[in-house]
């Protein structure tokens, strides 16, 4: 009895360890399938657009009524999109589209807009000439805030991100807008929807996190200091 006992206990292990294996390969080819899924959703999410076909789409989905027709808005609520990233573009139009990013006209107008046309259209306004700012006078305090940040009270530097230029980084991953040279009326307010929780669409939340501590007299003189380069 002992032994008949102990024989079909070691068949019953051995039929438990093949179900083991054959589980652990299903999950595993699921695995692999996802991610390779989610790797050609992510390509498909940042193949570049077609520039030349994205100056008519800009005009066709009237883009150009509130940016202009080379990218710089002349309206100070309006972003300058001349010369900045075609991932960061690209990634805050489908934001618009899916609610990850708030703004009620921003949310209408791209709504319907195929993202192959979004694609085009941050690929046009990314090939014009970089924004430029007028200049002028430099806030010492408020290049060193944003070139060092203020690490005992947990600001980081912006320039670690958006580099000592202002030009930020054209990245897949994370793509860090180009900053210097846009309007001071648009920076204040998106520095302050950061703080205030009115945004929440950077990657891993860096930008809620980096600006929290900010008083309003520096996210002004940033403002000031970024639209001048």
């Amino acid at each position: 009895m002992i032994a008949f006992k102990r024989k079909h206990w070691g068949v019953g292990l051995r039929l438990l360890a093949q179900v083991v294996l054959v589980l652990a390969a299903a999950t595993a080819i699921g695995l692999l399938g996802r991610a390779a899924e989610a790797a050609s959703g992510e390509d498909a999410r940042w193949q570049p657009g077609d520039a030349e076909a994205g100056r008519e789409k800009s005009a066709f989905h009237v883009c150009q009524e509130c940016h202009a027709a080379d990218g710089n808005s002349l309206p100070p609520e309006y972003p300058k999109l001349a010369g900045q990233h075609a991932t960061y573009l690209h990634k805050q139009l489908r934001d618009f589209q899916s609610g990850a990013r708030k703004h009620q006209i921003m949310t209408a107008m791209a709504d319907s807009v195929p993202d192959e046309d979004l694609a085009d259209i941050s690929a046009y306004f990314a090939s014009r000439p970089v924004m430029r700012g007028e200049g002028g006078r430099v806030d010492a305090a408020a290049r060193a805030l944003y070139l060092e940040g203020v690490a005992e009270r947990g600001i980081p530097a912006c320039a670690g991100c958006h580099g000592a230029d202002g030009r930020g980084a054209d990245s897949l991953d994370a793509p860090a807008p180009v900053l210097a040279g846009q309007h001071r009326f648009y920076l204040r307010a998106q520095l302050l929807d950061w703080r205030n929780g009115v945004r929440t669409n950077s990657h891993g939340g860096v930008m809620s996190s980096a600006v929290r501590h900010l008083a309003d007299a520096e996210i002004e003189s940033l403002a000031a200091f970024l639209a001048g380069l």
